[in-house]
């Protein structure tokens, strides 16, 4: 069943993610630390050592460092039943040869090169409306 939700932001997090540190993961551990059932990837700026990208359905892309920069992400995280984060979050990245790349990142596959620090804001559901 299809809902659509009626909400509003809340808490406003920076996360600084530190050398090596995965980017999915990282904010899958923020979300647990402050108890966010739900969050809003606003923005994010940094670099990864390497980027593994999805796309389709099986699809995945390998982009070797050591240094590929983050020109844009966006994206969500949500918590299943039993609390368990999973961050959704897609983006262009830049190689070493300035060709772009987008896709969702992988997790555990995107670890942080020098520091990524990404923006995440708290949403808050009030209500949910069922769609016909």
């Amino acid at each position: 069943m299809n809902t659509m939700e009626q909400g509003h932001t809340s808490r406003i997090f920076y996360i600084r993610i530190h050398p090596n540190e995965d980017l999915v993961q990282s904010l899958e551990k923020t979300a647990i630390e402050h108890r966010l059932k739900r969050a809003i990837v606003r923005s994010s700026v940094g670099s990864l050592a390497h980027c593994c990208l999805e796309f389709g359905e099986s699809g995945t892309m390998e982009i070797e460092g050591p240094a590929i920069e983050i020109m844009n992400m966006n994206g969500e995280i949500s918590c299943d039943d039993q609390g368990n984060p999973a961050a959704h979050l897609t983006g262009i990245v830049m190689d070493m040869e300035g060709r772009f790349h987008a896709g969702r990142f992988a997790s555990g596959r995107n670890p942080a090169c020098m520091t990524v620090e990404a923006v995440i804001e708290e949403w808050v559901v009030d209500s949910e409306v069922a769609l016909p």
